[in-house]
């Protein structure tokens, strides 16, 4: 038997929902600072992640050789 006192059971997993929604969101904002930092530092400083238009430094630079190359054979 149940108590008057005790909230049914809807009311437990509304709250229980509610508990993790909450949770959510505030590990999201704690850890976004920390993960744009990071995105920031490594970008800086990594060659083999996106850099601009492609997906590495070195691929950019390849393509940009390669299109003035294109563009240099092609008929004037």
């Amino acid at each position: 038997m149940s108590r008057i006192d005790d909230p049914p059971a809807a009311v437990w997993h509304c709250n229980m929902f509610v508990g993790w929604v909450v949770l959510l969101v505030s590990f999201t904002a704690l850890i976004r600072p920390g993960l744009a930092f990071a995105e920031r530092y490594w970008s800086d400083r990594e060659q083999l992640i996106f850099h601009a238009e492609f997906f590495s430094l070195t691929e950019d630079q390849l393509a940009r050789e390669l299109r003035a190359e294109v563009l240099d054979a092609l008929p004037k």
